[in-house]
């Protein structure tokens, strides 16, 4: 024979996890990328059949992998390595010429070959615990990136993708999250292409479109033949993607490329299946550090912001304000009379009311505006851009709804507006405080308040 060649099959047998070959002019086993098919001819009929294969002379052969023809083989030879009646590798032979094939070298390489299986058994046990320890090693740094973090940022996102990029030598990575009808990029690596404009349609063709609908992992070893792939970088030879799930629901896809035919092993696609897990326990986890930052900062009751809010989140608006050198007013309401309608028709009816004026606030107000529960029946308006002249509007709107469903409950307010009134939190709170107070002491003394 002429030269020979070895493959050393993945666990599911559907992949070339290794390939070697050596020829009659040197000594070495030299690695390459194979083409072997193993779902059909002469791989499948060695596996089918766990026994040798000879062809005596391909060219009368239908089902032959046309690199055996491009390379001027005649007979070929495959044997089956074989440990606990797994096939674990394929040994081919080949000549450039027809030969005969007789007993006597089938009875050889059935010795020979029973010695090499059980070495390259252990071989493989050997690389799999290496290859083990690699992984484990690789998520432990992944896991600790993410450990240090309470909520997934772009920045700590990008870092992982990076690990990813650099470890598995790929053309791209990327996670994808829903926008509307269509995937975003959330981070990347490698992409050559304006993020910013770069959008899939859920329902549209592609891999990762199709990963996000199914829930299910997708591997293409060469896309040029995959129906399911949406063109967009003629380098790309291979795609994996898996879904990334919080709370029950797929809610990204991490996706990623190579410029190399079935460039993804078994154990990549392992390895990248689990760093999905990791990124998905890790957006459940921001998801609940997110859910629990809203949680604290609204009251339970009317959905409204809290306190807290006051102390977090007003500060910040101060700040836009006096940057953009604009208005902003702060608006106390405070129900007149509220303890004797709580005792008069009991405390479950008062917490209506004061859920009622809840939405009602919301309804009247703009989305970036703030609501706050100040505290009992007393609530706290921050509204940006607004000057004072232009609050009676807004409190005319609450009044008239809230008289819809309780003609009989009013409210006093007191104004406050950065910059006339104070330019600092609390000098803003405290102006429309003793505002209020004047209100309400105003209206005491002309009818002593509203059931």
């Amino acid at each position: 024979m002429d030269e020979a060649s070895f493959l050393l099959l993945a666990e599911n047998q559907k992949s070339v996890k290794r390939a070697f070959s050596l020829s009659r002019e040197q000594n070495d086993l030299t690695e390459y990328q194979s083409t072997a098919r193993l779902v059909r001819g002469l791989s499948r009929k060695v596996l089918d059949a766990k026994e040798p294969v000879v062809i005596k002379d391909v060219y009368f052969e239908d089902d032959i992998n046309p690199k055996i023809v491009e390379k001027a083989r005649r007979t070929v030879v495959a044997y089956p390595l074989i440990y606990n009646d797994k096939v674990i590798g394929i040994v081919y032979m080949n000549s450039k010429k027809v030969r005969e094939v007789d007993e006597r070298l089938i009875l050889f390489l059935k010795h020979s070959f029973e010695v090499v299986s059980t070495q390259l058994f252990r071989m493989l046990l050997n690389e799999r615990y290496e290859d083990t320890i690699e992984k484990l090693s690789l998520l432990n740094k992944i896991s600790s990136v993410l450990v240090k973090k309470e909520k997934i940022d772009d920045d700590t996102v990008r870092e992982i993708l990076g690990m990813l990029k650099k470890h598995l030598n790929l053309l791209q990575i990327a996670i994808l999250v829903p926008e509307g009808d269509r995937l975003v990029v959330k981070a990347e690596y490698g992409y050559k292409i304006d993020k910013e404009k770069f959008a899939l349609k859920i329902f549209g063709k592609g891999i990762t479109p199709y990963v996000y609908i199914t829930g299910e992992k997708y591997y293409s070893p060469d896309v040029r033949f995959d129906d399911k792939y949406f063109f967009y970088d003629k380098k790309v030879r291979s795609e994996a993607a898996f879904p990334l799930y919080r709370g029950g629901s797929v809610r990204g896809v991490l996706d990623v490329t190579s410029s190399r035919v079935n460039a993804f092993s078994e154990k990549d696609l392992s390895l990248l299946e689990s760093v999905a897990d990791i990124i998905s326990l890790a957006l459940v986890r921001s998801f609940s550090f997110e859910k629990f930052e809203r949680d604290s900062m609204q009251d339970p009751l009317t959905g409204l912001k809290n306190r807290r809010a006051l102390e977090l989140e007003v500060p910040e608006v101060l700040k836009d304000v006096k940057y953009s050198n604009s208005t902003c007013a702060f608006v106390f309401i405070d129900l007149d009379g509220f303890k004797r309608f709580n005792d008069t028709h009991g405390h479950a009816k008062g917490d209506r009311v004061l859920k009622d004026l809840g939405k009602i606030i919301l309804d009247s107000i703009r989305g970036y505006d703030i609501a706050i529960r100040y505290g009992g029946d007393e609530f706290l308006l921050v509204l940006p851009g607004i000057k004072k002249d232009m609050v009676e509007s807004v409190l005319e709107r609450v009044r008239e709804s809230l008289k819809v469903r309780y003609p009989e409950i009013d409210f006093s307010y007191g104004i406050a507006c950065f910059p006339e009134d104070g330019i600092t939190l609390k000098e803003l709170l405290e102006k429309g405080d003793a505002e209020l107070y004047k209100s309400k002491k105003l209206k005491k003394n002309n009818r002593g308040g509203i059931l």
